[in-house]
């Protein structure tokens, strides 16, 4: 397993993604909407999903003045992140090695 946490400024996003194993996202601080194969939730702090591997998804920060944290946790050490729009893939631990990212 890889875990970390991510803070997402005011309004801030990741583009929609997927990855090659389970995933689950807890918000840990302020309000996210997790867009899940193209349906849109709204989480507040404690709010946990769970995403199977290769479901796109992305979250969003939704306030426009307070900044959100979540707590990831993927279910392999060799998750990587595919980008929907461009098809680009990463390892996840090369993403975090030298700085933070995002689920």
């Amino acid at each position: 397993m890889i875990n970390g946490i991510t803070a997402f400024d005011p309004g801030a996003s990741i583009g929609l993604h997927r990855h090659n194993c389970e995933e689950s996202v807890m918000v840990l601080d302020g309000e996210a909407i997790a867009e899940i194969d193209g349906v849109r939730h709204r989480l507040g702090a404690n709010d946990t999903t769970w995403i199977p591997a290769n479901v796109p998804h992305r979250f969003i920060n939704a306030s426009d003045s307070q900044p959100m944290r979540i707590f990831w946790i993927y279910a392999s050490i060799d998750a990587t992140r595919t980008m929907i729009a461009t098809g680009e893939e990463r390892a996840i631990d090369a993403e975090h090695t030298s700085s933070a990212g995002a689920a």
